[in-house]
């Protein structure tokens, strides 16, 4: 059996192939694998390195990109149901005011008020979330560039 401890018995061999495993997002990984010429230096070495690393951070600055554009779609979805609540709320109320007989105006008070202004609320936290989204989507793909 060969004792790998033995310094008589150690061996000069070069890698052949070189591969790096990344995680890329919470359940994707990417290898990437590439040959090495049995005279590689450890200068091209450590440059090959480098490459290999900065295609792997790419590909993960590319799926965050389309992570973070398939938020965005959520979020302008949830911006367009958040409309549509408050036009449905709003003329549920209204036809109640109308159908009990009162006479003017509909305006909202008290509870009605507090649903409105929340559903109003939720209007606004989607629309800046939207903005932020987009301002990150452009520095993302300004980094991917």
């Amino acid at each position: 059996m060969l004792d790998k401890t033995d310094p008589d018995l150690t061996l000069d061999v070069r890698p052949s192939v070189v591969q790096l495993a990344s995680t890329i997002g919470g359940t994707r990984s990417l290898t990437l694998t590439t040959g090495l010429p049995m005279d590689c230096t450890k200068g091209q070495l450590d440059t090959l390195l480098d490459k290999i690393t900065a295609a792997s951070d790419r590909q993960k600055k590319l799926f965050d990109l389309e992570q973070t554009r398939m938020l965005l779609r959520n979020e302008e979805q949830n911006l367009h149901q958040h409309r549509l609540q408050v036009g449905a709320q709003e003329l549920k109320f209204q036809t109640e005011y109308n159908m009990s007989g009162r006479k003017g105006e509909w305006e909202p008070k008290g509870s009605q008020k507090s649903i409105i202004e929340g559903l109003h609320k939720n209007v606004e936290t989607s629309t800046e979330r939207i903005k932020q989204l987009r301002a990150g989507i452009a520095k993302m793909e300004e980094e991917c560039r």
